[in-house]
């Protein structure tokens, strides 16, 4: 290239060609860092999405009971960290049918009170948390959990007092820190998806671990179920 300006005026565009291709080759390698820190970026992104978006992972107020109700005790490390540890993801679909929990076949066995309902309670404080079937049948509330996958609750069966939901994201945590599930509202209005191994808790086993929802609200920045506004919880 260079034996074809032979002339001062010819010395004159090798300089300036060279200068450029130097502004430009620096100018790529600036863009190379940007692409490699904005795709750093990216990633680190993703593994907070999986740890939890970001928010607080619960902080369960004690450690799961050491005994389960319908047949959950094998699976404590599981309830560990869905429970305590997650934000994000849950048991397997599916779960509640298991042949070790068959959590409906238990309950139609007669694992019920007088009046038909069950008690769900806290897996670490044993707080109760949901009451159900209430306003449909068994049958109902079978069918409908069993088609989702996980039990599901609605506004009725829900212990409001114990339960704090997060209006930004549905998710739904228990007064003593528990990540239970998420509010999934459909065309019945709020649809709680909760996770059976973190209310499988017995009545009252760790209820010295038990804070005052007030003060786990304030401290997470969320409201308890009954104090979402009609807007919200009739999605």
């Amino acid at each position: 290239m260079a034996r074809l300006f032979t002339t001062a005026g010819g010395e004159t565009l090798i300089f300036a060609w060279r200068q450029e291709q130097a502004r430009w080759g620096g100018f790529l390698v600036v863009q190379g860092m940007l692409a490699r820190l904005f795709l750093l970026a990216l990633l680190y992104a993703a593994a907070a999405a999986r740890r939890g978006g970001g928010k607080d992972l619960p902080r369960c107020v004690g450690p799961i009971q050491s005994e389960l109700r319908f047949g959950c005790t094998a699976d404590r490390a599981l309830a560990e960290n869905i429970c305590c540890q997650n934000r994000h993801y849950a048991e397997p679909s599916g779960y509640l049918a298991h042949a070790h929990v068959d959590l409906f076949g238990k309950l139609e066995r007669g694992s019920v009170v007088a009046d038909g309902t069950t008690t769900f309670y806290d897996a670490v404080c044993g707080i109760p948390l949901f009451v159900a079937p209430r306003g449909r049948s068994l049958a109902a509330w079978r069918e409908e959990s069993l088609e989702h996958g996980w039990p599901s609750f609605r506004a009725a069966e829900v212990v409001a007092e114990n339960v704090v939901v997060d209006a930004s994201d549905g998710e739904v945590r228990s007064a003593c820190g528990l990540h239970l599930g998420h509010n999934i509202p459909d065309g019945g209005g709020d649809r709680y998806c909760i996770d059976l191994v973190c209310i499988a808790g017995a009545q009252g086993v760790g209820a010295q671990l038990a804070p005052t929802a007030a003060l786990l609200i304030a401290d997470e920045g969320a409201r308890p179920a009954s104090a979402l506004p009609e807007a919200v919880r009739e999605l």
